[in-house]
């Protein structure tokens, strides 16, 4: 895994996380110690630097070159019910 600052950020703390080995299954395949404790240290960087949750999402795409995929961490403030209206909203048009 390398981490990487998206070239149009929707926040400060928004995190590129790219996998050195791409899968068709997706990186959320790729189940390792390391994975975890990367998305763990992820959301513990957002609580504390931010004061966030922290949102994380995958956009995988078969490529030219063959498949690549970006895992997305993505701090969502802890206001209200934020987080779980944007899970909703990100399901239904995943599903779409």
């Amino acid at each position: 895994w390398y981490a990487t600052m998206p070239k149009g950020p929707v926040h400060p703390g928004h995190v590129l996380l790219v996998p050195v080995t791409h899968t068709r299954k997706g990186a959320w395949t790729l189940k390792s110690p390391e994975w975890a404790e990367l998305l763990d240290r992820m959301a513990e960087h957002a609580s504390q630097a931010y004061d966030c949750d922290l949102l994380v999402f995958e956009r995988a795409m078969e490529t030219k070159g063959g498949y690549h995929s970006h895992v997305n961490c993505v701090p969502i403030p802890r206001k209200d019910d934020t987080a779980m209206s944007l899970q909703t909203t990100m399901m239904a048009h995943a599903k779409a």
